[in-house]
C-alpha cells in the first residue's frame, strides 16, 4: 500500500488521502476526516487540545493526554493547504475584491481549526458515554424485570 508523506514525518495511506483531500468538503468535515486518519477514534477520545481544561473523561481509560505535536502540526499544515486550494485566489500578486473576500474567509477558517478538532473529540467522548449509559439502562431494566416481586 502506498503512503503519502504529509508533514513532520507523518504519513497516511494514499487511498485515505485521496478520500480526504476534496476541496468540495466543508472545512469542518476536512478536519474530522483527516483527524480520523491520523488517530484512531479510541486514541482520539483519550486526547485533548488542552488537558488542563478537559470537561469530559472517558471511563475505563487513563487520564487524557495532549495530542501528539507532530500529528497536530501535520493536521494544521494540511488544513492550511486545503484552505488555500479551496479558496484559491485568481491573482495573489494583485488581489481583486473577490480575492480579498477569500483572504478574509481563509483567515477566519484558520482560526476555527482548534474549535473543529475539539468539537470532534468531544463528540467522540460523548458517543462513548451515551453508549455506556444506554448499556447501563438496559442492564438495569433486565435486572429489575427479573427481580420484580
Amino acid at each position: 500500500m502506498n503512503k503519502i508523506h504529509l508533514l513532520c514525518g507523518v504519513s497516511i495511506n494514499q487511498d485515505e488521502w485521496n478520500d480526504i483531500f476534496d476541496i468540495e468538503l466543508a472545512p469542518r468535515r476536512f478536519v474530522t476526516k483527516l483527524s480520523s486518519a491520523l488517530w484512531t477514534d479510541k486514541i482520539l477520545r483519550n486526547r485533548a487540545l488542552q488537558v488542563s481544561r478537559c470537561k469530559y473523561s472517558v471511563s475505563d481509560q487513563s487520564p487524557r493526554k495532549p495530542l501528539s505535536p507532530r500529528k497536530r502540526a501535520a493536521l494544521r499544515g494540511c488544513y492550511l493547504k486545503f484552505l488555500r486550494l479551496k479558496f484559491r485566489l485568481s491573482n495573489p500578486a494583485q488581489p481583486t475584491n473577490s480575492d480579498k473576500k477569500k483572504i478574509l474567509k481563509i483567515k477566519e477558517e484558520e482560526k476555527k481549526l482548534n474549535s473543529y478538532l475539539s468539537h470532534y473529540i468531544d463528540d467522540l467522548v460523548k458517543q462513548v458515554q451515551s453508549d455506556d449509559s444506554s448499556g447501563t439502562e438496559e442492564d438495569y431494566s433486565q435486572w429489575s424485570s427479573s427481580h420484580s416481586p
